[in-house]
């Protein structure tokens, strides 16, 4: 039985290969439906802060291209998005790199800047519309 499943698993490997299609294409598309039902998949809860944080940044983002709103609020969209992209720039030095200095001072920024992100998206929440 055990060299049944060696066998099976080899045959998946090769066929994953010459297809192209990535090892977990089942959970892949579980997530991609769990996205259209729920707006979030078991996959994005693993790292909530950074699958939200990148939500906020893609659409504040999307908010300041559109550019349909005063300069007031676009101003206040820049800053609610220096904030977030503070915070994904530190979750990816951090798990990325061993430079503790260099860690230190993303954290400071982050931190600083993160705070007065939230501050600005709880007060402004309202104006979070295209």
């Amino acid at each position: 039985m055990k060299y049944i499943n060696a066998i099976k698993d080899f045959l998946w490997d090769v066929y994953y290969y010459i297809t192209g299609l990535p090892e977990n294409i089942y959970e892949r598309i579980k997530w991609f439906i769990q996205r259209g039902k729920k707006g979030y998949s078991d996959r994005d809860v693993w790292s909530f802060d950074m699958y939200l944080a990148e939500v906020i940044c893609g659409g504040i983002g999307r908010l300041i291209k559109n550019n349909l709103r005063n300069k007031e609020d676009i101003k206040i969209f820049h800053e609610i998005k220096e904030g977030f992209d503070a915070y994904l720039e530190y979750r990816e030095y951090k798990f990325n790199e061993i430079d503790i200095k260099r860690i230190n001072k993303l954290y400071n920024v982050k931190t600083r800047k993160l705070k007065k992100s939230l501050k600005l998206l709880a007060e402004h929440f309202e104006i979070l519309w295209d």
